[in-house]
């Protein structure tokens, strides 16, 4: 089975992330939508074997604040 541009990008960013390695930018149709950058991160993220150290609050989206019941964005830092 061939692999699409979106299967080829999130094995690329996993990759990156994994081995802490900077790559170059993805194309702005994957990340121009929020429902499409939520469908593309959910898909990189399901890609990741490695346990979650923490959540990193500044910066992030409405729905984890939402989560963790706060009303403005702070900064956590897990060490």
């Amino acid at each position: 089975m061939k692999k699409t541009l979106k299967d080829k990008l999130s094995d690329k960013l996993v990759n990156a992330f994994l081995k802490n390695k900077i790559i170059s930018a993805i194309p702005k149709k994957f990340t121009k939508k929020l429902t499409e950058a939520d469908k593309f991160r959910k898909l990189c993220e399901s890609k990741i074997k490695e346990p979650v150290i923490g959540y990193k609050a500044g910066g992030t989206g409405i729905p984890l604040i939402k989560k963790i019941k706060r009303k403005r964005t702070i900064l956590r830092i897990s060490l």
